[in-house]
C-alpha cells in the first residue's frame, strides 16, 4: 500500500498489514493525491535553471512510489519515461 507522509512531504510503501504504525512520524494518510499532484507537476515542468530545484524536490518525493510501482510492475522503458519524463531530460534528477 502506497501512502502519503506529511512529515517527510514524499510517499513510500507501508510494509505493515492495513496500517499506518510503519511511519516513525505517526502522520501518514493513505492518501495517494499528493503523489499525483506530484507527478503531475513533474510532467509539467520543462527542465531549466530556474524549474531545477522544483524538479530535484519532486523526483525526490516521488522516488519511493515510482520504486515501488516498477518493482511491482515492471513497466518498460518507454512507460517509465512517458510517466516521469524528467527522468531524461534531467541528469541531475538521476542518481
Amino acid at each position: 500500500m502506497l501512502i502519503y507522509c506529511k512529515y517527510m512531504e514524499s510517499c513510500h510503501t507501508c510494509h505493515v498489514n492495513d496500517c499506518l504504525s510503519c511511519c516513525a512520524c505517526n502522520d501518514c494518510v493513505r492518501s495517494p493525491a499528493p503523489c499525483d499532484e506530484y507527478e503531475q507537476r513533474l510532467r509539467e515542468l520543462k527542465p531549466c535553471a530556474a524549474t531545477l530545484p522544483e524538479i530535484l524536490d519532486l523526483t525526490s518525493k516521488t522516488f519511493e512510489i515510482r520504486r515501488h510501482w516498477i518493482q511491482q510492475e515492471s513497466p518498460s522503458i518507454t512507460l517509465i519515461l512517458k510517466r516521469y519524463p524528467r527522468l531524461q531530460d534531467t541528469n541531475e534528477a538521476v542518481k
